[in-house]
């Protein structure tokens, strides 16, 4: 971190820092992907915007998988934000923005 508290990465193989986290584009992808296999797979049942998932699916697959790697439910919102999700209605991207 600078002495103003912003955050970099650093190469050690390059000896370079940067801003943006080296896998950011990738995380942004598959969170797309997901995103865009879940809508076009709901379109294909008519609808279906959760995919045959309940109301609370995404969240709750969250809540199990921060039993085994403790994250911070707020921290994941957080990250969905950053990716331009709506972590209320786009509870089944939830465990794809986690593993990001």
């Amino acid at each position: 971190a600078s002495s103003r508290g912003d955050v970099y990465f650093y190469n050690s193989e390059t000896d370079e820092s940067v801003v943006e986290h080296p896998l950011e584009t990738q995380y942004r992808a598959i969170v797309e992907e997901e995103k865009r296999k879940r809508l076009t797979g709901a379109q294909d049942r008519g609808g279906d915007s959760h995919g045959g998932w309940t109301d609370g699916g995404g969240a709750a697959d969250l809540d199990d998988a921060e039993r085994a790697v403790p994250i911070a439910h707020s921290e994941v919102v957080d990250m969905a934000l950053f990716y331009d999700l709506d972590p209320a209605k786009e509870t089944w991207l939830l465990q794809t923005v986690r593993e990001s």
